[in-house]
């Protein structure tokens, strides 16, 4: 069972993951001259879980996030992954992966 409980929802958000998880996310490529693709892994106790998406490189909004795999207790899910900003600055961002 994953550190957070048993549901297929992790919410996020500062602090939140901050003892048993660490996110990692890379732009892989510049898709255009105002976005990027950006690969994202979730390192949990529970095993690593995969996500793509796009980055907006004005405002930082993700969009088409989705989770494509992962190890352990992630191998096989597929979900998506949704960021919201909570303040002008983009300092502080909410972070929905649902997944099954």
């Amino acid at each position: 069972m994953p550190p957070w409980g048993d549901g297929p929802v992790i919410g996020g958000g500062p602090g939140h993951w901050g003892d048993f998880m660490k996110t990692r996310t890379t732009v892989a490529t510049p898709a255009t001259a105002t976005t990027g693709a950006v690969n994202i892994t979730v390192d949990s106790a529970g095993g690593f879980l995969y996500g793509t998406g796009t980055v907006t490189f004005k405002t930082g909004a993700l969009s088409n996030g989705k989770v494509t795999g992962g190890t352990g207790a992630f191998k096989g899910v597929t979900g998506t992954i949704k960021a919201k900003n909570l303040n002008k600055q983009g300092t502080r961002t909410a972070v929905t992966i649902t997944y099954s």
